[in-house]
């Protein structure tokens, strides 16, 4: 006789997930497929001594799945497919023991699954967020209202409150995933009215109640040391991160030394472009969501106006600090960086620039009589112009 006294709920995370729990007299084959054919556990399982259940953990399968990562690419309100996992088992080849179920990355944070899914976006930053008008901004959703429901945008005409509400998506299909643009560049332009500057973003069902809690964005002047980081986080979502710091370009190079019957040669030579890069000033909260970043297993920053992956190497948070507001670095190097790529160059004629005239140009040489360098020659800075001074053991001429 076989009974299963546990399966995972229909929508699960997987760090909030118990393991199957199966109760059988006789060995039993345990099936899952996760994320189409890509992901496979096919097992023979015995049971314990009499009374005794056996436990299956199936999540460090669905983490193998999730680390393939999901298409960088479609518009921001497609669907997104991938997410949530699509999982499938079957117990004894038998479909009477057949079931399905979804998975999320991450936890709910002890919510249940539903509860968390109907009333937050997939993500872990601050429900306020400061963000420049240039700023690339997401949000994910995965909507479980009635079909019909709606990403809205609020904007403010004066601090006393008054407000427009402009629909950003609508038509949301329940079961399904979505990304939204939410960034200034597209948001901004679609009120006509007087904004604040600041702007709220929620998920509403079919009757226009309001579903999620709301993400406000403040936006603030953008700085000259801005850059900007985006990263697949722990929920399944993008987030992106403005860092304000300082970045330096630290190049590690390792040489390698051949000997041989001549003596020592110049051997191979490897050289890794890496960049520190400093966050600025994080309050505690900021430096929590930053380990988002860090952590994550797809990260991008922006460059000329196009997103190129990135690889964290080392980093310096540390969350024990009783300072308030703290500046951490990370080192990053480009996932597709392969030495220092070819300069471009320009085949057409240069154009004619307009130069100043130089006037007269003063070529000057000290050599000895013999015609050999002097040891040293001293072109002191200010005072008189006409002076140098001349080291030498010997008689000297200028030319």
């Amino acid at each position: 006789m076989l009974t299963v006294e546990n399966i995972p709920a229909p929508l699960s995370f997987i760090e909030d997930m118990e393991p199957f729990r199966i109760a059988s007299d006789d060995p039993f084959l345990f099936s899952l497929i996760a994320g189409g054919m890509t992901h496979e556990l096919r097992e023979t399982y015995s049971p314990g001594p009499a009374g005794d259940y056996v436990e299956i953990d199936v999540r460090e399968l669905l983490r193998s799945a999730f680390n393939d990562e999901p298409p960088w690419k479609g518009s921001p309100e497609t669907s997104l497919k991938g997410l949530p996992l699509s999982v499938m088992y079957m117990i004894d080849d038998s479909p009477e023991h057949f079931g399905r179920f979804s998975v999320f990355p991450g936890s709910s944070g002890g919510k249940t699954s539903g509860e968390f899914l109907s009333s937050h976006w997939l993500t872990h930053q601050p429900q306020t967020k400061e963000i420049s008008p240039v700023q690339p901004e997401w949000l994910t959703f995965y909507y479980m209202g009635s079909t019909g429901g709606s990403f809205v945008a609020r904007f403010y005409s004066s601090v006393s409150g008054e407000h427009e509400d402009v629909v950003l998506t609508d038509s949301l299909k329940a079961g399904e995933c979505y990304r939204v643009d939410v960034s200034p560049q597209r948001v901004w332009g679609m009120s006509d009215g007087p904004r604040y500057g600041l702007y709220d973003v929620f998920a509403c069902d079919a009757d226009g109640t309001r579903l999620t809690y709301v993400q406000r964005y403040v936006i603030t002047h953008e700085s000259p040391d801005d850059r900007y980081f985006v990263c697949l986080n722990s929920l399944g979502g993008w987030d992106s991160f403005r860092l304000a710091g300082s970045r330096e370009y630290a190049p590690e190079t390792d040489y390698a030394v051949v000997a041989d019957a001549e003596g020592l040669k110049q051997g191979g030579v490897t050289s890794e472009r890496t960049f520190v890069q400093k966050t600025g000033p994080l309050k505690k909260n900021e430096l929590r969501w930053l380990t988002e970043l860090l952590e994550s297993r797809l990260i991008y920053i922006r460059s000329d106006s196009t997103f190129r992956r990135i690889v964290i190497t080392e980093s310096s948070v540390s969350m024990l600090s009783s300072e308030t507001v703290r500046s951490v670095e990370f080192s990053y190097i480009y996932s597709d960086e392969s030495g220092l790529p070819a300069p471009e160059r320009d085949m057409s004629d240069p154009p004619f620039l307009p130069v100043p005239d130089p006037g007269d140009i003063l070529l000057m040489r000290v050599t000895d009589m013999d015609g050999s360098p002097v040891d040293a020659v001293e072109l002191p800075f200010g005072g008189d112009a006409q002076r140098i001074i001349v080291t030498s053991k010997k008689a000297w001429i200028l030319q």
